[in-house]
């Protein structure tokens, strides 16, 4: 079984080392000990073998089982159910049946008709809840539909910044730009993951919330032209969609032009009153520019290193203390190596964002990241994945 369920032993280990306290249990079941991670057994001190056929099966079990109560276990002439239990000292066990029975097929019989008789002998309202699993997909509808007063602690992030998604504990998550910003990544380990759609729908929503004057985006689409229908928001100034090559250099001068109006603006607002001097302030009278960058490798390879690529890193690095956010996205395999590209090698040194499909490599682009071993997966469908937060993801 755990063969067949990626991640499974990591999972399984953390709900014997914290399940216990929250009334939570684990029986294992399994041929042989050698069948159960390592790592596993290692946690569980309580273990039973059931007729034995070898020494080391009992050696297994017990740390330092006696050689008179090893030569009874390992007798040929044991009755079904008769065994070993094990831990720190082992004793001889035989198990108790569930109900009478002279072979398997009456036990059978008499074990259906006492669930069957324990299932009608509860009502309703004395039945456990069923287990929360997560939808396969969640509309924008449903989420503003479970928000209240408690799903966030800054209102002020609730009403400007829209819920991306729901969490394992099955509440709405969000991902801020002011919290979160300045850098996000979108990554995904396949495609037809989600990572446009999500993009298209985050923005949509910002835009939805923000008024023009406060929200302004820059796209760059070079691949398949997939953030077309945004282009036509109001939050996009003349030539800041740009999806040819010839049309960067002169939107990223602009680009630049008004950064440096910005910090302009900043350097005059320190020299008016250094004591009530506030760099956020910037963010409340300009608003926020969001660069997004959908199929990062295209860009890359369509671009020039001394020209395009490092206009915009200039621009990315004017702008990170003036309210300019870049939104990247692409596949892992086709990101490289940060180390290796000064842009991505900016934006992954603080970069929260999305992860898609699998956890692999959230360490390598979002700055050592971590996630729980229980929430590792590569098994995810489209749309799932770990949200990327302040150095740790959730699904």
């Amino acid at each position: 079984f755990a063969e067949l369920i990626d991640g499974f032993n990591d999972q399984l280990t953390e709900i014997i080392l914290e399940g216990q306290s929250l009334g939570i249990f684990v029986i294992i079941t399994a041929n042989t000990y050698q069948d159960v991670n390592f790592k596993i057994i290692s946690y569980i001190k309580n273990r039973l073998v059931l007729r034995p056929l070898e020494k080391s099966q009992v050696d297994d079990i017990v740390d330092t089982p006696s050689s008179y109560l090893r030569k009874i276990v390992l007798s040929s002439s044991l009755p079904p159910g008769r065994g070993f239990w094990g831990g720190n000292k082992g004793f001889e066990f035989q198990a108790a049946l569930p109900v009478l029975g002279s072979d398997d097929t009456e036990q059978n019989y008499y074990l259906d008709e006492l669930i069957f008789k324990m299932k009608n002998a509860w009502s309703e309202d004395d039945l456990p809840p069923d287990i929360r699993i997560m939808p396969e997909y969640v509309t924008l509808d449903e989420l503003e539909n479970m928000l209240d007063e408690k799903s966030v602690d800054d209102n002020s992030v609730k009403f400007s910044s829209p819920p991306i998604g729901l969490g394992r504990e099955a509440r709405p998550l969000w991902l801020s730009l002011e919290n979160n910003g300045p850098n996000f990544l979108v990554t995904s380990a396949n495609p037809r993951q989600g990572k446009t759609m999500f993009i298209e729908t985050w923005i949509t929503e910002l835009a939805r919330k923000r008024t023009p004057d406060k929200f302004e985006l820059f796209l760059i689409d070079f691949q398949t032209h997939s953030l077309r229908g945004l282009a036509k928001l109001p939050h996009l100034k003349d030539k800041w969609f740009i999806y040819q090559k010839k049309l960067l250099m002169p939107a990223l001068e602009s680009l630049e032009k008004e950064i440096t109006n910005r910090i302009q603006l900043l350097d005059k607002l320190y020299e008016k009153s250094p004591e009530d001097y506030d760099p956020l302030q910037i963010l409340k009278d300009k608003g926020v520019i969001l660069i997004v960058i959908d199929d990062y490798n295209a860009f890359r390879q369509k671009t020039d290193p001394y020209e395009e690529q490092k206009a915009l890193l200039k621009c990315l690095q004017l702008g990170e203390e003036c309210g300019v956010f870049v939104l990247l996205s692409d596949m892992t395999a086709s990101l490289g190596y940060p180390s290796q590209d000064d842009i991505l090698k900016h934006i992954t040194k603080n970069a929260n964002g999305l992860a898609l499909g699998s956890y692999e490599n959230i360490g390598t682009y979002y700055n050592q990241a971590q996630i729980t071993s229980g929430e590792k997966t590569n098994e995810f469908l489209p749309g799932r994945g770990y949200l990327v937060s302040n150095g740790f993801g959730r699904v």
